[in-house]
């Protein structure tokens, strides 16, 4: 379980983002979506330093931002039938999966030596 305080700094963020995207000219969907996406794991995860906890956060929303239209794409894919999936959508789904790949990312560049479990796979 996370703490309190970690809860309410992502929900006031995201209430903030959300009041504050038309002002930028972002759509608010896409930024609650990034937003919500990044909290969901890193919050999750109580394991990890508070840094790296920003740096996750940081990234993902990032990523969510930037692979939103995509995944809202892939995941209209997989899903069967005629279903339109909104960027606010893809911005969780992009989100949520860019922080495992910055988890394993941040876990490679920690090890030793990270060139060689890259090229024979090991898992650091």
């Amino acid at each position: 379980m996370s703490e309190p305080t970690s809860t309410t700094a992502v929900t006031l963020t995201t209430a903030g983002a959300a009041v504050a995207a038309p002002v930028f000219g972002v759509d608010p969907l896409l930024v609650i979506g990034a937003i919500t996406g990044a909290g969901i794991f890193v919050l999750s995860h109580e394991d990890q330093s508070a840094i790296k906890k920003l740096i996750l956060f940081i990234g993902s929303v990032a990523c969510g931002f930037i692979g939103a239209r995509f995944a809202a794409d892939v995941t209209s894919l997989i899903i069967p039938g005629a279903v339109e999936i909104s960027d606010g959508v893809g911005a969780i789904v992009a989100s949520s999966v860019s922080v495992r790949i910055l988890q394993r990312a941040l876990r490679i560049i920690d090890s030793p030596n990270p060139l060689q479990e890259i090229i024979k796979g090991k898992r650091p």
